[in-house]
């Protein structure tokens, strides 16, 4: 009755139901009714951009992608990161419970590499700061995170041992998202766990515990989502572009003077040419 109620004077909330659902294969509906009220004022440009973004997501909308390994340069101690590179982890425990931590780097400088973290729990939301210490590991003393370390030097091979008694022993492939990376299975010499390593970055995949030992509950860990490997030019969540003029064009879309194909292929052009970011 009090959705009911609600909906007299505010309309249905199949627009609300729907924005959450994740997987679409053509523009919902919902995505519409947003640029309606954006262009009319009735939105926020982060909202208009939350559509952008679901769009993109769901390959409905397809900018340029940037590779960003082959521009990319190790530094002299084999450490193959730059500036702004992020990685985010999710950590299942056998008890079913789910933490996310996220890794950026900050910036290089004399002082080593300054990473910022942020860990999602159920509980709470941490967020601290630290430099990794000389071996690229989180700092013993920061008792933080649930990766001890996300980063190897290279380069690794086969049959090579190492840091803390760990054996390449085989090759993988290893998805994340549309991509395949080559993986390198690591095995410490208790045989309690496996690391996958991406081989030509050295950047940890997936680490799980093959044997659960009592002085841990997490099983597993995978890495979800990094700007490492690839990149969308068009999404940029700190730095939100989206020029005034750019209303008056989508309000020929929401009158039906241009089609929802033109109206794609438009903002495709523009988050490319970076007049947009979302």
């Amino acid at each position: 009755m009090l959705i009911a109620e609600i909906e007299k004077y505010l309309g249905t909330s199949d627009h609300t139901k729907e924005r959450h659902l994740s997987k679409f294969t053509t523009m919902p509906d919902w995505i519409k009714k947003d640029v309606k009220l954006w262009v009319d004022g009735n939105n926020k440009d982060s909202q208009y951009a939350y559509g952008i973004r679901a769009m993109i997501e769901n390959n409905i909308i397809s900018p340029a992608i940037i590779d960003n390994i082959s521009n990319r340069v190790c530094m002299e101690d084999g450490l193959c990161i730059k500036e702004t590179d992020f990685v985010i982890y999710a950590h299942t425990s056998k008890f079913g419970d789910h933490i996310t931590e996220e890794f950026e780097i900050e910036k290089i400088d004399s002082n080593g590499i300054l990473i910022n973290i942020k860990k999602i729990s159920k509980e709470k939301v941490e967020i601290k700061q630290f430099y990794l210490d000389e071996n690229a590991k989180i700092p013993a003393e920061e008792k933080c995170c649930k990766t001890i370390r996300f980063l190897f030097k290279t380069p690794i091979i086969v049959g090579q041992i190492i840091e803390d008694d760990y054996k390449i022993f085989g090759t993988t492939n290893y998805p994340i998202g549309n991509l395949v990376r080559v993986g390198l299975l690591a095995e410490n010499s208790e045989k309690t766990k496996l690391l996958v390593i991406d081989q030509e970055t050295g950047l940890l995949l997936s680490e799980k515990f093959e044997k659960t030992v009592i002085t841990t509950n997490w099983e597993k860990s995978s890495l979800i989502k990094t700007n490492v490997f690839q990149d969308s030019v068009g999404i940029q969540l700190h730095d939100l572009k989206i020029p005034k003029w750019w209303k008056t064009s989508s309000m020929w879309f929401t009158d039906g003077l241009t089609t929802e194909l033109e109206y794609i292929h438009a903002i495709e052009y523009l988050i490319s040419e970076k007049i947009i970011i979302v």
